[in-house]
């Protein structure tokens, strides 16, 4: 890919694939926080930055992330010591690349976390890592444009689109079968000034990433001619790679389902809310996905974490068609409840206006499942939503059949990393 060569390097994706290797590991091994992520990059680096950069780190401060202008940035966090150790792995290898180079050296810093950027892009769209305090000018797709994400686009006509920009396609990393590609990249010759990188996952909806000069120009000429949209902030992009809408058409992956209901689910069981520039837009997202458990985690966490924006959406969120043979009459009534409760919760209204004494108390016992669930179930509406964040606590042999059509045990606990 034209994005390694230049600054006299030609490295090719070595660096990129190592960070990406390690990337894969980690996520197999538990759905990851991203600023558990940067502070296990940052405390992987200064281990021994002396092997890994060929610039001195700065005595003070940690990784961030930043999407845009606009939002916060998302800081490092302590991170768990197996996840130090991947990265650590990570910075060995990419080391190890650049000495065998022909350079006779490590990477800057600055080339570094470029490089951990890169690979994180699907993560925190328009993201750098930087030291705090660097500053980041708004992007917008205009003239100047450095990056643009175009969702929703066609494959059919976009080399041709292409080629008026004199990119040409870069040869496959591997072998692609189908068509389209899962991924393509395009260069711009002979400056490297421009790179188009098409992807299309399994069962997604497919985008396209555009970076270098006049970006914007370029995205707009695909968004004109082959359909799809410019996505206007980093929050839009990340909402969109990370869940199915419900009006999207076509077959839904039931494996990508079930890990978009376990990252939101992740994301919902920390005990403290999440970096709102991460979590609000993957919660907004949720409630619109095409899978009924992600819509209703995500209310649940609107009413957790009091999302007033968001309230309406929750309130809406689609319940399971009434033919899905998953769920009874009370496990219906539980998540009308919750969507309400939630929605009340993050107006600041309180509890629900019940018809009767008893289902006042219903509403009661929903909204205080907010603040917290119970270890151990006293009710199936405590065990459905136990079951729907995909915490411990229910046994196998008190799973009701019905529900074996979409519940999955959570995945075990790990136990703790002896230091």
């Amino acid at each position: 890919m034209g994005w390694w060569r230049k600054n006299g390097l030609a490295l090719g994706d070595d660096p990129a694939d190592a960070v990406g290797d390690c990337l894969d590991r980690i996520l197999q091994r538990q759905p990851t926080i991203l600023s558990e992520l940067l502070g296990a990059i940052d405390a992987a680096l200064r281990r021994n930055p002396g092997e890994f950069v060929s610039d001195p780190l700065p005595r003070l401060g940690s990784l961030v992330a930043i999407a845009d202008s606009r939002a916060d940035p998302v800081s490092a966090q302590p991170a768990p010591e197996w996840m130090i150790d991947e990265c650590h792995s990570a910075l060995e290898t990419i080391a190890m690349h650049y000495r065998d180079s022909g350079h006779d050296r490590v990477p800057t810093l600055a080339e570094l976390l470029e490089t951990f950027a890169f690979v994180l892009r699907p993560l925190v769209p328009v993201a750098v890592l930087a030291e705090p305090g660097f500053a980041l000018a708004k992007l917008e797709y205009g003239d100047g444009a450095t990056e643009v994400r175009i969702a929703g686009v066609g494959w059919r006509g976009l080399e041709a689109v292409l080629e008026q920009w004199q990119l040409r396609r870069d040869p496959d990393a591997v072998p692609q079968g189908a068509d389209p590609p899962a991924f393509a990249s395009w260069t711009r010759q002979p400056d490297l000034g421009l790179e188009v990188d098409w992807h299309a996952p399994p069962a997604e909806p497919p985008w396209i990433e555009v970076r270098g000069a006049a970006a914007g120009q370029i995205a707009a000429a695909i968004a004109e001619h082959l359909g799809g949209r410019i996505l206007p902030t980093g929050e839009a992009a990340l909402a969109e790679l990370l869940t199915i809408p419900t009006a999207r058409k076509g077959p839904v992956s039931p494996r990508n389902a079930e890990d978009r209901w376990s990252l939101v689910a992740a994301m919902a069981a920390t005990p403290e809310a999440p970096e709102p520039t991460l979590a609000r837009p993957l919660v907004a997202a949720g409630l619109v996905d095409s899978d009924w458990r992600v819509r209703m985690v995500a209310a649940w966490a609107v009413g957790r974490w009091r999302y007033g924006e968001l309230a309406d959406a929750a309130q809406s969120a689609a319940l399971p068609p009434p033919d899905f043979g998953g769920l009874n009459g009370e496990d219906r009534h539980t998540l009308l409840a919750l969507r309400d409760c939630a929605a009340a919760r993050a107006r600041g209204a309180g509890v629900p206006h019940g018809a009767d004494p008893a289902k006042q108390a219903f509403l009661d016992r929903i909204t205080a499942l907010l603040d917290g669930l119970p270890h151990t179930p006293a009710s199936r509406s405590e065990a459905l939503l136990i079951a729907l964040l995909r915490r411990p606590g229910i046994p196998p042999d008190k799973v009701p059949r019905a529900w074996q059509a979409w519940y999955a045990p959570p995945p075990p606990e790990q136990p703790p990393t002896e230091t």
